[in-house]
């Protein structure tokens, strides 16, 4: 029997601290992104996205084809033709061309990455977390004292695609304690 596929591939944006390629005294953010997608079918193991993801990072993430994204970027801002353009039109093209570049992305996953403190600072906090808001489903993540933090937030009442994922890092034994999840909103 054939294998049912699923249609579109689940896509993450992937924020990219370029920091880490370019160093920057900048205050201001400084970022780039990338987006993973997988096309699931009904028998897709785990270990199988995860060699995808791999692949995809070690590709992606190398700072040459860093560079190559950044300066596409770079050479349309400084295109001498788009200085005649009005910005307010700029702006629509804007609005226009990120809501179509936005339309295969399923969700965004930002890793603040590990949070450091003071010694001092250390007996008064309990936890870290992040939450962040997007029109799509938004996953952020840090790591304090040796645990690792998840959390997920959406525009979107129904949330069996957070108990889904959920139930699957507790099969999978990487779930040991999941709080606050009925807090709808803030």
């Amino acid at each position: 029997m054939k294998t049912k596929e699923i249609k579109r591939p689940i896509t993450l944006m992937i924020p990219v601290n370029l920091r880490k390629f370019y160093p920057s005294k900048t205050m201001t953010n400084f970022f780039g992104w990338m987006e993973i997608g997988y096309k699931f079918r009904r028998d897709t193991s785990f270990e199988q996205v995860l060699i995808h993801v791999r692949k995809r990072f070690a590709e992606d993430l190398k700072k040459g084809q860093i560079a190559t994204r950044m300066n596409r970027y770079v050479r349309l801002e400084k295109s001498r033709l788009l200085h005649f353009v009005p910005l307010s039109v700029k702006d629509i093209v804007l609005r226009w061309a990120t809501k179509q570049g936005s339309k295969n992305v399923t969700g965004v996953f930002s890793n603040m990455g590990i949070v450091r403190m003071l010694e001092a600072c250390k007996p008064y906090i309990v936890r870290f977390g992040a939450m962040a808001s997007t029109d799509r489903i938004q996953m952020c993540a840090c790591s304090y004292d040796d645990c690792f933090y998840i959390s997920v937030t959406s525009k979107y009442i129904d949330s069996s695609i957070q108990k889904k994922f959920f139930n699957f890092l507790e099969r999978e034994g990487l779930l040991l304690r999941q709080e606050n999840e009925n807090i709808k909103e803030v």
